[in-house]
């Protein structure tokens, strides 16, 4: 039996999701703090702490990679992201919740590269050998 390969323009709207919540963190949860009178400095400090989450995904890396399907860990990230997302705007912003705030900015980061991780995976698997290049430019 054939298999069936996808095709690489599909890979930018799997990884469209994690730019836009990393796009978020980082453009327009600023704006937001500082129009609500976080400092520039404090504001940074948030928007540093939930980008870190790039930086440790070596931890889980290798629990995608062990554990659940590919497929389950990609919807389980996107669902985790939509949710912490909804709940960083649903939040009042103020200088007291800071704490919380960086919390949950760090909690949806990572799972926003909890998503992209099998994203990996499944372009290994799921492109044609002569497209992988193509879908990793998407």
């Amino acid at each position: 039996m054939p298999q069936h390969y996808t095709k690489p323009f599909y890979i930018f709207f799997l990884i469209m999701p994690m730019g836009i919540s990393q796009g978020f963190v980082t453009v327009t949860l600023p704006f937001m703090l500082t129009q609500n009178g976080f400092s520039v400095a404090l504001t940074a400090g948030i928007v540093a702490i939930g980008i870190s989450a790039n930086l440790w995904r070596f931890v889980w890396g290798p629990i995608v990679d062990l554990s659940l399907s590919l497929h389950k860990w990609y919807w389980l990230g996107m669902s985790a992201s939509i949710a912490s997302l909804l709940l960083i705007c649903s939040i009042p912003f103020t200088i007291k919740g800071e704490t919380l705030l960086s919390v949950i900015v760090f909690i949806s980061q990572v799972a926003a590269t909890i998503a992209l991780l099998p994203l990996n995976g499944i372009m290994a698997k799921q492109i044609h050998e002569n497209k992988k290049g193509e879908a990793s430019g998407w």
